[in-house]
């Protein structure tokens, strides 16, 4: 039964997106997060953020966000901590759309 005014399913939601994110974490960095309450309140904003863009399934586009951050100019490359990612997700964002961009004009 969902808490009081959280939308049933919108746990279910947090939990995917959590799961992706501790497997790129993972990857990048050898062990699993240390999910804090700041990296959970981080967390409900990238779902609320990712809920918003127009497919069948707001998974894909975290999950190719993070799939590419290597693509990331140096900078953001090691800021891979939810808080972080909430911080600058505009502009990290836009550049993975302009990186797509580039690499899809031929030349």
């Amino acid at each position: 039964m969902p808490s009081r005014g959280v939308p049933f399913g919108v746990h279910d939601i947090e939990s995917e997106f959590l799961n992706i994110y501790k497997s790129f974490y993972q990857k990048r960095k050898g062990v699993l997060p240390h999910i804090t309450a700041e990296d959970e309140t981080a967390l409900k904003e990238i779902v609320k953020r990712f809920l918003t863009v127009p497919s069948h399934t707001s998974l894909r586009p975290w999950k190719a966000l993070l799939d590419n951050w290597y693509k990331l100019p140096v900078y953001y490359q090691p800021r891979i901590s939810l808080p972080e990612i909430i911080q600058n997700l505009d502009l990290i964002i836009e550049l993975t759309i302009e990186d797509h961009q580039l690499k899809s004009r031929s030349f």
